[in-house]
């Protein structure tokens, strides 16, 4: 299957604001995340004790959990668009690490988002967001 240049354009742009997300918790910068979802996204992350909210009201709840912690790195993993004109639904894992406070046990986190994309005048940008987390302990006696 050959994909247009339109086409290979979206995912490209999809697979940044993704990745943007993920650089925002690594540097601890939530403002990053502006740019990823629009100013009207629903965001559901009941799943890690959130709720179903506007963005700027995750925003301000994500806040302690982003910066107020030693470590918290995450990184794209597989991206699944189905683009339909203006809009995509968008599958993606990701994974990694969270330590919560200096000598804590690092956690492994993994899992997916299901998220609704649209192009926007600005680009594309998340509109909703459902997050599907999986999390792991890592044993504090590692090697």
């Amino acid at each position: 299957m050959s994909l247009s240049e339109r086409e290979v354009a979206d995912r490209i742009e999809i697979r940044d604001v993704l990745a943007r997300y993920m650089k925002a918790i690594r540097v601890k910068d939530l403002d990053l995340m502006d740019a990823c979802f629009t100013e009207d996204a629903r965001i559901d992350y009941t799943a890690i004790g959130g709720s179903e909210k506007s963005w700027p009201d995750t925003k301000e709840w994500l806040h302690p959990m982003v910066v107020g912690v030693e470590l918290f790195w995450l990184y794209v993993g597989e991206v699944y668009p189905e683009l339909r004109g203006d809009e995509a639904a968008v599958e993606t894992t990701w994974h990694g690490v969270f330590v919560s406070e200096a000598g804590a046990a690092p956690l492994v986190i993994f899992g997916s988002y299901d998220d609704t994309f649209v192009r926007t005048a600005d680009g594309w940008r998340i509109k909703y967001r459902k997050d599907r987390p999986e999390i792991q302990v890592l044993s504090a006696g590692r090697g």
